[in-house]
């Protein structure tokens, strides 16, 4: 049996993992090596907007506030 299992990094939830998994088995993503992932998908799910098509000005407000606020996940 594999399992994932994702979460932010808080200090408890680490603490919990750590007492049945061992640090090999652990994997911590960061967020600056994902954020160019994130910004693409919030992007392109942007671009898709009915409602926003020709405001173009606006889809790159959405994008922006989204991918600021994202935090890599």
């Amino acid at each position: 049996v594999h399992i994932l299992v994702t979460s932010r990094p808080e200090e408890d939830i680490k603490s919990c993992f750590e007492a049945w998994a061992s640090a090999e088995e652990i994997v911590p993503l960061q967020s600056r090596l994902v954020a160019d992932d994130v910004s693409a998908y919030i992007r392109k799910k942007v671009e898709q907007m009915d409602r926003w098509q020709t405001e173009l000005d606006i889809q790159a407000l959405i994008a922006t506030a989204l991918s600021e606020h994202a935090d890599g996940m």
